[in-house]
């Protein structure tokens, strides 16, 4: 006989899906999401797991841990008692199996539905907005495909390197390439230049890159 809490639920965190969502493959979800249910449930440290499932415990381990011992505390019921203590109730191995599958499923589809809730509030930087800027307005049809290529990570990259490369023209004669090219090319990821009182170049560093895209995170501009 396996032995259970009576325990019916927990906070699952914001911080737990922000990692759950990083992970690259679903046997890297999966994995973390049964070390966090058994930990949470029937108070197992996980001890196999490896890779990024077990970076992504890891990293939530404090969170995890303060709710098993605030639960144990307030109910004075243990969690996977080795000597003595208090249990809750004996469950067949068999119930015990289908009430992990369960909450399982119901994590999983409420994770889903998170997913499509921020993906609906996220205004990402597109096409309509990049043909109205870009001065070279030539063949939109296969520019546009090439835009819908981009993955949504870099329009944030592209946003803002495409305001600067059109701002600062290398020189005066310059003639901008046609979108695709600019886009095929991925030349929104080439290091910012920004021309001086002198004629020469400022180089804009990655480093002063990844600031202005924290700034316009910060200030809540479109993604």
């Amino acid at each position: 006989m396996i032995k259970l809490t009576k325990r019916k639920g927990f906070n699952f965190f914001r911080s737990y899906f922000d990692v759950y969502n990083e992970l690259e493959n679903d046997a890297d979800k999966v994995a973390f999401i049964d070390a966090l249910l058994e930990r949470q449930f029937m108070g197992i440290k996980p001890t196999n797991l490896k890779g990024m499932a077990k970076f992504a415990y890891i990293s939530q381990t404090n969170s995890i841990d303060s709710q098993v011992k605030g639960y144990e505390d307030k109910t004075k019921t243990f969690l996977n008692p080795t000597q003595g203590g208090s249990v809750g109730v004996i469950t067949p191995p068999t119930a015990q199996v289908k009430e992990k599958v369960k909450v399982k499923e119901k994590v999983k589809e409420q994770t889903k539905e998170l997913e499509i809730i921020l993906e609906a509030e996220i205004i990402y930087f597109s096409f309509d907005d990049f043909w109205s800027l870009y001065p070279n307005k030539t063949n939109k049809a296969k520019a546009k495909e090439s835009f819908n290529k981009i993955p949504k990570k870099d329009l944030e990259t592209l946003e803002i390197h495409l305001n600067h490369f059109i701002n600062n023209k290398p020189f005066k004669e310059y003639s901008y390439p046609h979108a695709t090219t600019y886009l095929n090319q991925q030349r929104y990821k080439d290091e910012l230049t920004t021309n001086n009182n002198n004629d020469g170049k400022q180089i804009i560093s990655s480093e002063q890159h990844e600031q202005i895209i924290k700034i316009i995170n910060s200030d809540g501009v479109r993604r």
